[in-house]
């Protein structure tokens, strides 16, 4: 009897003891920690890295209070599920559960790549450089792919003009094609299959429509004038008049690898297809990428007669209908005539 007594009174001291651990552990993985003092942690877990290092220096670096309850997670996982390799930021206090979750889910941290409208293929390859993402060298090898817009644009050898102006939050060591993607993909979303379609209604293919919006987005960044500066450059297309876009001949240019930050009188006649001061008609290509502002206003022109424009030193632009008007302006606004006026001007 007093065996049968003994054995009872273990077995509730183990029941109790049991209880009592398995309280204490259920309270540790849900309890709230942070030891670190700065306002957040960026840890790294390389791809391959063990289970046992990377608990380490999350301990180390003040994310987990400890090894065990974590150990312990990790061991009673099944084997689909893992800590993930990338980059994770860590700036609240969490407890293990919730860092095992966020590890084992793969919430790593997302770094904003922004790129403004009217940058070209080289300004881009730069920033994304700059920003740590690849090289420059890795990105224009990347922009070559242009099967991603072979759909629409059957002339394109590279991805100029459909490189969308936004902000991409991308992992740490994103790939190239993988970042090029995403802003190919998101300029087919700004502009869809009805605005492409819109195009041909027009009379004009794709990458003529894009070509103009890349050269009103680099002529002015004033919402208001690029429907006035669309109507500038379609009358006199249709005039049959040279564009005398300058941005195009700093376009031609830079390809050749001789842009020097200013157009020299000699440039002018730079022989090139992109040099709209010899060749009539747009350029053979986009020379930037535009944003929605510019490409609607490619598609919807103002209803303007204006022919020329010139620069007030101030972001804004002076429109005429004539080349007498237009260069008065420039005698107004430039206080000299500039080689552009005696071309005809803009």
């Amino acid at each position: 009897m007093r065996t049968k007594t003994t054995l009872m009174l273990l077995l509730v001291i183990v029941y109790i003891a049991i209880r009592t651990v398995s309280s204490g552990f259920y309270t540790h993985l849900r309890s709230p920690y942070c030891g670190f003092a700065e306002a957040f942690k960026i840890i790294d877990i390389e791809f391959g890295t063990p289970a046992e290092e990377v608990i380490e220096h999350l301990v180390r670096e003040g994310i987990l209070p400890g090894r065990r309850g974590f150990q312990l997670l990790l061991f009673l996982s099944p084997p689909s599920r893992f800590i993930k390799a990338g980059e994770y930021k860590f700036d609240l206090s969490l407890s293990p559960l919730r860092v095992y979750q966020k590890l084992i889910m793969g919430e790593v941290f997302y770094h904003p790549l922004t790129i403004p409208e009217g940058k070209d293929l080289w300004d881009i390859a730069e920033l994304v450089e700059k920003e740590g993402f690849c090289a420059r060298s890795d990105f224009l090898k990347a922009v070559h792919r242009s099967d991603l817009v072979r759909q629409w644009d059957h002339q394109a050898d590279d991805l100029e003009g459909y490189l969308y102006p936004d902000t991409y939050m991308l992992t740490k060591g994103a790939k190239p094609p993988t970042v090029v993607e995403m802003m190919v993909k998101r300029f087919q979303e700004v502009f869809d299959e009805e605005l492409r379609e819109e195009c041909v209604r027009m009379g004009f293919s794709v990458r003529e429509i894009v070509t103009l919006s890349s050269m009103i987005e680099k002529e002015t960044s004033i919402p208001e004038e690029k429907p006035i500066i669309s109507a500038v450059f379609l009358n006199r297309l249709h005039r049959g008049m040279l564009l005398q876009c300058d941005p195009t001949l700093i376009y031609a240019l830079k390809m050749a690898s001789l842009y020097q930050g200013n157009i020299r009188r000699r440039d002018f006649e730079f022989d090139s297809p992109y040099n709209t001061y010899r060749y009539e008609g747009l350029p053979p290509g986009p020379i930037a990428n535009p944003g929605r502002e510019s490409l609607m206003a490619a598609l919807h022109p103002a209803d303007s007669d204006y022919l020329y424009f010139v620069s007030k030193n101030n972001g804004e632009h002076h429109f005429s209908r004539s080349l007498r008007e237009h260069q008065q302006a420039v005698v107004r606004y430039q206080k000299k005539y500039p080689r552009t006026a005696k071309r005809g001007g803009k």
